[in-house]
This record gives structure tokens, C-alpha cells and sequence, in this order.
């Protein structure tokens, strides 16, 4: 988002910036904030519930969608910089 002029400066932030910038233009897919709402839902839980764990399963998901998600990023991050440099 740096690269766009954009510095969020909390998680909220930085899913209104990438729906405003990147989803509605259509330059990555919606799932991709579907997938870091409930990457950060799990987080929250497990880091500020009481008693909350997560199981095995959920675990590995969560590992693939943040896999997904950083590729999906990376990829990006790699065309916005390729056009500013051929600028």
C-alpha cells in the first residue's frame, strides 16, 4: 500500500484500503479480504479469548489462506513496482 501512497495504521485500515484500492478496481479478487477478516478473527480469539484454542484443522487453513494471501500480495507488489519502473 506504500507504494500507492496509502500507510494504514491498523487492521481495519488496511482492509478499507485494500477494498477501496485494490478489490474495487478489480486488481485483486474479493475473497482475499474475506480470507484476512477470518485470518484476523482467528488471531483475535486465540490471542485475547479467554480459554479459546484452535483445533488442527483450523490451524492448517489458516496457514494456506496466509500462504494464498501473501503470494497473492507478493505478485502484486512485484507489478506495482515493474511499473514504476518503467515509468
Amino acid at each position: 500500500m506504500i507504494l500507492q501512497g496509502v500507510n494504514p495504521e491498523t487492521h481495519d485500515d488496511v482492509i478499507t484500503m485494500v477494498s477501496l484500492r485494490f478489490i474495487k478496481s478489480g486488481i485483486l479478487p474479493t475473497k482475499i479480504v474475506k480470507d484476512f477478516k477470518l485470518l484476523l478473527s482467528r488471531r483475535t480469539d486465540v490471542d485475547y479469548g479467554d480459554f479459546e484454542s484452535i483445533d488442527e484443522y483450523d490451524a492448517e487453513d489458516s496457514l494456506k489462506l496466509s500462504e494464498s494471501l501473501i503470494n497473492q500480495v507478493d505478485t502484486l507488489r512485484k507489478k506495482l513496482i515493474d511499473e514504476l519502473c518503467s515509468d
